[in-house]
């Protein structure tokens, strides 16, 4: 099935859902389409997303191909190993004691390994890259970028709590975004909200995004038994057209996330000039300067958490200067022309001669 929206030519592979239950399955199920579609439309290059790029190499399709990583699963590893093994579930658990060591690990050796050239969005992702044993030459880094003209500072927020149910004088307002699994630390947040709330009775903290329905579960549990599930409210999935909305709601974003490339969630926010939480991990603090458009925190660190939501929930104008800092430098650094620049410089780069092999 084709179709052409925007200029763009979009052709939707027929992937049956038993490809779709294992990584290497879909890849190589795959693959033919691609090549077929190379040889019908002259492809000059070829750029996947990171598994999507297994099994998938210039000597197969006869053009180069470039690998989009955002994180490698050594990083989810580290991660998972961060929990004792009774905290884990179960598929978790199978997740750190054999797929992760045993086959996406050695699936991302293997795709840095064979492809013309990596496009990944952090410079610590880079660094994992080198200690893997993948050649410099091979690898640049394009950090994601954000549409700063969609998301941009909404001025009537008072209107938009109204929209979303929430009161005109509802207290603070804690967002939260993305897709709900454990790794993404939400628990933390959510242990983390007694303090704000002893002192913000009317404390709101929104997460935004849907999820793995264990975890979700899991989390309204854990705020119920906390006592805060009265300051708690899950929107479930939000699409991409509203979320400009939602971060206009909120007074401070925060992301408790335990492995991260560069998150989306992170940008739009500074683009939506909210300043932010988040933890120190993956390239989380390449994008956020610590005590300039946001602050910083230990991963799993309930207490600092804690301390720099109230940090900045007690001071309006020190949120109001980070918030500007945020904005201007998603603007400046991180707009979406800006980045796809970046990856159009990778494209000619490859399709001059770039690295094949190093």
């Amino acid at each position: 099935m084709s179709e052409r929206s925007d200029g763009l030519f979009i052709h939707y592979l027929p992937v049956n859902d038993i490809a779709m239950m294992a990584v290497p399955s879909f890849s190589y199920h795959v693959r033919g389409h691609i090549r077929r579609i190379c040889k019908e439309h002259d492809i000059d290059i070829v750029e996947a997303h990171h598994f999507s790029a297994f099994g998938i190499t210039r000597s197969y399709l006869g053009v180069p191909v470039i690998a989009q990583i955002a994180q490698l699963y050594t990083e989810t590893l580290r991660a998972l190993r961060s929990f004792k093994l009774s905290e884990l579930p179960f598929k978790q658990l199978l997740n750190r004691l054999f797929y992760v060591p045993n086959v996406l690990i050695r699936m991302d050796i293997a795709i840095c390994r064979s492809s013309d050239m990596i496009i990944t969005t952090c410079n610590h992702a880079r660094r994992v890259m080198l200690e893997m044993g993948i050649p410099e030459s091979k690898i640049r880094v394009v950090s994601g970028g954000v549409d700063t003209k969609k998301f941009s500072p909404l001025v009537d927020q008072d209107a938009n709590r109204l929209a979303h149910g929430l009161c005109r004088k509802s207290g603070h307002i804690i967002l939260s975004a993305g897709y709900i699994t454990l790794l993404k630390g939400f628990r933390f947040l959510i242990k983390a909200l007694k303090p704000p709330k002893r002192r913000y009775r009317r404390l709101v903290c929104v997460i935004a995004g849907g999820g793995d329905l264990t975890e979700i579960l899991k989390l309204r549990r854990l705020a119920y038994r906390l006592g805060v599930h009265d300051s708690l409210i899950m929107l479930g999935h939000v699409s991409h057209e509203k979320m400009p909305y939602i971060y206009s709601i909120s007074d401070v974003v925060v992301l408790p996330s335990l492995r991260e490339g560069t998150p989306l969630v992170l940008l739009e926010a500074m683009a939506c000039g909210k300043p932010v939480v988040a933890t120190r991990v993956g390239g989380i603090p390449e994008i956020v300067k610590h005590g300039e458009n946001g602050l910083l925190v230990r991963p799993k660190d309930v207490k600092g958490l804690s301390k720099a939501i109230l940090t900045l929930l007690e001071d309006p104008g020190l949120r109001e200067e980070m918030g500007k800092k945020a904005r201007r430098r998603a603007v400046k650094e991180f707009d979406w022309d800006i980045k796809a620049d970046e990856v159009i410089r990778v494209y000619k780069e490859v399709l001059q001669g770039g690295p094949e092999e190093a």
